[in-house]
């Protein structure tokens, strides 16, 4: 497509007096800069011509396109109708609307061409009711089966009325179809095109081009000419969090950036947040400039001039979906954000401004937004320090709302023509929708209900993101969410005292849980999302930070969470559902940690065993320094890897060395009883046959099981280096009694 403000000045050199609308609909395929919208999959472009591509019988589709018009006003379009019209067969041409919804109920005047008698004339619609017939045209003109023709409808500042058609289709034969005065509305805000068809015979044989309107203008200040494209106004930089300053002022604000080639008149946009939106005032925002939106009782008090204060201004919070919408109420850009887009610690906490990237890439997500580099924490009103290649667009996460229905999410936004496209999917689809206004999120509504017990992989190629780029082909996992039971999800880690705390979970089950459906002290996650088998899932109130600390390898299973802080030195832990239902939980304290770790400030402590119980003492150690002490989103540092049990008691590793490491810091006394019923005594001796340490004295054990031995004698005392024997007795009711004596070795790391 080609659009362009041509200009009387430019012609007679006098001043402005003359806009004109041109659209020659040559783009190479219908995307998100396309400006025109209507029925979905019902237009296509071919060979620089808009061509219907809708293969439904009795069916009515439209496209429009905003154009905000009044006074005197010329319309002019070429359309080729491949067929002989009728009254169940035509096309009308809506000229001056009030809705982009052609098949809503419009007031405003439209030109149909074609019905029972073959001709074209002038209607005005009232909305409701039966339109009012203005011109009655000549009958006959389209009783043909192919039909090119030119149309030109004038119509005054007074509201008179023309209507010319050629029957040539080249624009310099026309004839007058007739006239009327009508003046019940006067401005337009949208034109577009509305097809009827009824069978298959007139399947695609709709063709348009050539659409040009002009008008007497008012100064450019006060009237916008060129339809505005998705992405011409950008949100560039915004404030979610004021304090504590880095040297701005204490007021949240957002900049928008005109990224267009042309001047545009904002009076009638709207901005808004999750919240609320308010509309702008009149506001001409010039090529590649900046404006500034704040509170009213800020504005004063930045000393720049490219700033609007707005009375109610929605203002960013620390996640939220920022919406810009056009006079039209087209959407132009839209951002959802959350304070993981800093990945730094500190800027997160407040005072840092975010920016944009590169305009070039408006869809890249989070990825093309990174915390302002300036000293005084951001850049309003002038250019952003941010700036570099964002990530492409990518597949992130699935989510099965039941056994037909599907949530993709993407990193950034798509491209609703391919994103909707059935043959892009792996699997078999009944039909596909994208949801506004962030343009993430792909619903997928399969034919067939897929089996709740199994996993299933969905391949998506052929994508693109909002410009067009392409999306890289990818493979996603698939299966239905499971109401979690006892123990089928564990606290797994925890770091209650340190400068971001979080808490860890682990699936030891063979069934996929909704993360919605697990509350950690009273908290979860506010998107959907699948903890498969297996899988972890790391809940804390910062996620960036945490990552910023730790090795999270990858942020895809670190959840933004506004857990509770926990209480240093002791305290507890809940894991609940959704119903109230305890699952797991966890009484922590400084008693845990590993003796020689020392101080426990920024330490997690890691479960050794899913299996075993939670609450034993035994089961729990401190991360290893390796890992700087914490393994959010990744395996426990001091995860048991043991080998299968042998015989009734054995003992792994036989050499130990519990220094913390992360490497073969505990021992670990495996066993299997006959039966149950059996009570049991552990006792470790040095080589001297001196007493080290009472493990357990007269438990009653289960029928298999674990004991930990973390190095420790009683009273916490540290033993020293070299060969040491576990000594096991274990006797029934009966009073039958059996002795093991397991060696191993306590070793330590040379320096």
């Amino acid at each position: 497509m080609r659009f362009s403000i041509v200009c009387a000045y430019l012609l007679l050199r006098v001043s402005f007096s003359f806009s004109q609308f041109v659209e020659r609909f040559d783009y190479q395929q219908i995307g998100p800069d396309f400006p025109w919208q209507g029925t979905d999959t019902a237009w296509q472009l071919n060979s620089g011509q808009l061509q219907s591509s809708l293969r439904r019988v009795n069916s009515s589709f439209y496209i429009a396109t905003p154009l905000a018009l009044t006074g005197s006003i010329t319309w002019e379009w070429w359309i080729w109708l491949n067929f002989n019209t009728s009254s169940q067969n035509y096309v009308d041409v809506y000229l001056m609307a009030d809705t982009s919804n052609l098949l809503s109920e419009v007031k405003g005047y439209y030109v149909r061409i074609g019905n029972t008698r073959d001709e074209i004339c002038l209607y005005r619609r009232d909305g409701t009711g039966t339109p009012s017939l203005l011109v009655d045209g000549r009958d006959g003109i389209t009783d043909h089966s192919s039909n090119i023709l030119k149309i030109r409808v004038i119509r005054s500042a007074t509201g008179q009325w023309e209507l010319w058609t050629d029957e040539t289709g080249k624009g310099d034969a026309y004839v007058s179809e007739g006239g009327v005065t009508d003046n019940i509305y006067n401005t337009s805000r949208f034109m577009g095109f509305l097809v009827r068809q009824s069978t298959s015979s007139f399947f695609r044989r709709h063709y348009i081009d050539d659409v040009i309107v002009w008008t007497e203008a008012t100064p450019p200040d006060t009237v916008q000419t060129v339809p505005v494209k998705k992405y011409d106004v950008l949100i560039h930089e915004f404030l979610p969090r004021a304090l504590p300053s880095a040297g701005l002022l204490p007021a949240r604000f957002i900049e928008l950036r005109n990224n267009s080639e042309h001047a545009i008149q904002l009076k009638g946009w709207k901005i808004g947040n999750s919240t609320r939106e308010v509309v702008l005032p009149a506001y001409l925002l010039k090529p590649d400039s900046l404006l500034v939106l704040c509170d009213k009782g800020s504005a004063s008090a930045y000393s720049i001039n490219n700033i609007l204060g707005i009375s109610g201004m929605p203002l960013p919070g620390d996640s939220d979906v920022i919406t810009l919408y056009n006079d039209s109420n087209v959407l132009v850009h839209a951002v959802g954000y959350d304070r993981s887009w800093y990945n730094d610690a500190v800027k997160a906490k407040g005072g840092w401004s975010l920016e944009m990237r590169s305009v070039q890439w408006p869809c890249a997500g989070g990825s093309n937004w990174q915390p302002s580099a300036a000293p005084g924490g951001g850049t309003p009103g002038t250019d952003n320090t941010a700036n570099g290649i964002p990530l492409p667009v990518s597949l992130q996460r699935s989510y099965m709302y039941d056994s037909v229905t599907v949530q993709l999410i993407f990193s950034g936004a798509m491209d609703s023509l391919t994103a909707v496209d059935i043959a892009r999917y792996s699997l078999p689809l009944e039909g596909i929708s994208i949801s506004p206004p962030l343009y993430n999120t792909v619903i997928l509504h399969l034919q067939r209900p897929l089996s709740p017990d199994t996993i299933y992989m969905l391949s998506v190629d052929g994508l693109n993101d909002c410009k067009g780029l392409p999306v890289k082909a990818d493979s996603i996992l698939l299966t239905q969410s499971a109401v979690p039971d006892s123990l089928d999800v564990v606290i797994n880690e925890v770091l209650y005292d340190g400068a971001i705390e979080f808490i860890e979970l682990y699936n030891r089950s063979k069934r996929s849980i909704n993360l919605q459906e697990l509350y950690v002290n009273g908290k979860t996650v506010t998107i959907p999302a699948l903890l498969l088998p297996g899988e972890l899932a790391v809940f804390t109130s910062d996620p960036a930070g945490l990552c910023m600390l730790y090795n999270c390898m990858t942020d895809a299973n670190i959840y933004d969470v506004n857990i509770p802080v926990l209480k240093n030195g002791e305290g507890d832990v809940v894991l609940k559902r959704s119903d109230g239902q305890v699952l797991d939980s966890f009484h922590y304290s400084d008693d845990l940690h590993f003796l020689l770790a020392g101080n426990t400030k920024g330490v997690s402590l890691e479960r050794l065993d899913p299996d075993a119980p939670t609450q034993d003492k035994y089961n729990w150690h401190s991360a290893a320094s390796t890992v700087k002490y914490s393994t959010p989103g990744t395996n426990n540092s001091q995860r048991l890897q043991l080998p299968g049990t042998e015989g009734v008691f054995s003992v792994a590793p036989s050499l130990f060395s519990p220094d913390n490491d992360g490497t073969d810091d505990v021992a670990v006394v495996s066993y299997t009883l006959p039966g149950p019923g059996y009570v049991a005594n552990m006792m470790i001796f040095d080589a001297l046959g001196r007493l080290v340490r009472t493990l357990e004295k007269n438990i009653l054990l289960p029928v298999s099981g674990r004991i930990f031995w973390d190095g420790r004698g009683d009273g916490n005392r540290v033993p020293g280096t070299g060969i040491y024997v576990i000594f096991i007795e274990i006797f029934d009711l009966n009073g039958r009694t059996s002795r093991w004596k397991l060696p191993l070795v306590l070793a330590k790391r040379l320096n």
